[in-house]
């Protein structure tokens, strides 16, 4: 159950990704999770869409041998995006691969890769935090807010539920009485 855990805690920041980009909570989640035949490792599957017909995937992959890998894809009506990260692995090789890729749908072809080298750890949220002080020193409002960590909430929570019951869970239903 531990390894379970440890991949919906890092879910959380893909999902948040994903609604940040969107802009909105998706209407319908679907996921999967499964242990390695042996019982070493879990892989995290997950598919959201969104009202206006987009989709995105998230791919948490802890039971590869070799390496662990994370990753995610989106793609709306403009362009897609997709961002990987492969952890596990000796440092410096860990960080290597670790990048974002934005491709819009025209012109066609164009693909513009982003190398990433930041972590998940407490020094990747320091745009986060900058941003909230700022708001506070000049008295407007936070990149990110409350309605916003709700919405990367319930679809996690979603996410979870539907890896529980093996059925598609709508985010907004999170909460609300039946």
């Amino acid at each position: 159950m531990c390894i379970k855990r440890q991949a919906f805690d890092n879910v959380v920041h893909a999902a948040d990704t994903l609604l940040t980009w969107f802009d909105q909570e998706p209407e319908e989640v679907y996921a999967n999770w499964s242990r390695r035949v042996d019982g070493v490792g879990s892989v995290f599957t997950g598919t959201l869409s969104f009202a206006d017909g987009a989709n995105a995937t998230i791919l948490f992959d802890f039971a590869t041998r070799h390496r662990r890998q994370m990753e995610f894809i989106a793609v709306g009506e403009r362009a897609s995006v997709d961002g990987r990260q492969d952890a596990g692995m000796p440092p410096p090789a860990s960080q290597r691969r670790t990048a974002l890729r934005y491709g819009p749908h025209a012109p066609r072809g164009l693909v513009v890769e982003l190398p990433l080298s930041h972590t998940l750890s407490p020094g990747s949220f320091l745009a986060s935090r900058a941003d909230f002080i700022q708001a506070i020193h000049n008295g407007c409002e936070p990149w990110t807010s409350g309605a916003r960590v709700l919405q990367t909430m319930r679809t996690h929570i979603a996410l979870r539920q539907s890896s529980d019951t093996g059925r598609p869970v709508h985010p907004a239903s999170i909460g609300r009485s039946a």
